[in-house]
């Protein structure tokens, strides 16, 4: 996964894992929860790594995505920068 981090004015890799899960939501719904850690590269190697916690809720027969909450986050220059999301469907 990649994520734009304006401050730094660059794209940011993210290594993920996934798990989907019914117990976070109501009805007919479906949560899908990221986690990861900013892949490393030869210019980050020994500096400390941004890190990645979304949840993502969708309707199960559409798969309309109606809820993104979490946040992104990345260093540059020994400064944690990050990006909280909480985007929700609004009826």
């Amino acid at each position: 996964m990649k994520c734009y981090f304006s401050q730094a004015n660059k794209w940011i890799d993210y290594e993920i894992s996934f798990n989907l899960n019914r117990e976070f939501t109501r009805g007919n719904k479906i949560a899908l929860h990221l986690t990861g850690a900013e892949q490393e590269t030869p210019f980050n190697k020994h500096s400390q790594k941004g890190e990645l916690d979304l949840l993502y809720k969708f309707h199960r027969e559409s798969h309309e995505i109606f809820s993104i909450t979490g946040w992104v986050s990345a260093y540059e220059s020994q400064q944690e920068l990050k990006i909280n999301f909480q985007l929700y469907e609004l009826q």
